[in-house]
């Protein structure tokens, strides 16, 4: 009796350390098959300076930011010639825009202070928010990004969103009306807000 209850101990022990052994090969051949995809990926992976023409090189965060040890893992992809680069999303090789120079990213900092702002305060969802902006910048909402934006788009983005800003009324504690003027200069025209979501 004992015995036959100790052969179903060591059985039970076998089926476990079974499936522990199946599994643990199961997900080997999956980051096996995962890492296959991302060689695949990397290598049909395409991305031109705009400024030049020419294909960006897929680099590693140490060669555009040295003295950040924090990016040397991420994954940029630079026009060396240009001095224009575009990072990558997350733990992958695909670009979050286009390739900007110095110029570019500061014209695109500068978009993001003042657009940012509408979604982040939930005004607006970040989906509807860049809906609005393709709208008020007549482009199609499929190229409405801020990071595939040049200078110039990211200056209109600037002045509509700016106008936007001019136009939004808030109530204070004491009960009176006024208009939120942060990113706004004094002299920003006012629209209708019916005119922005029509």
């Amino acid at each position: 009796m004992i015995a036959s209850v100790a052969k179903k101990k060591q059985r039970r022990r076998n089926q476990v350390a079974y499936e522990a052994a199946q599994h643990k090969r199961a997900e080997r051949k999956r980051a096996r098959a995962e890492r296959k995809a991302q060689r695949r990926k990397m290598k049909g992976q395409r991305v031109l300076c705009p400024h030049c023409g020419e294909q960006a090189q897929l680099v590693d965060g140490s060669l555009i930011y040295p003295f950040r040890p924090d990016l040397h893992e991420r994954h940029f992809y630079l026009c060396a010639p240009c001095n224009a680069w575009v990072g990558c999303h997350p733990g992958t090789t695909k670009p979050l825009g286009v390739p900007a120079d110095a110029e570019t990213r500061q014209a695109r900092i500068q978009a993001h202070d003042v657009f940012d702002p509408i979604w982040k305060t939930g005004r607006l969802t970040r989906t509807e928010a860049y809906a609005w902006l393709a709208a008020e910048l007549r482009i199609d909402r499929e190229q409405c990004h801020i990071s595939m934006f040049g200078t110039e788009l990211c200056r209109q983005a600037v002045r509509v969103c700016e106008r936007y800003w001019a136009q939004q009324k808030v109530t204070t504690r004491s009960g009176r009306s006024t208009f939120l003027t942060r990113h706004v200069p004094p002299q920003a025209p006012r629209r209708s807000l019916g005119s922005m979501f029509a």
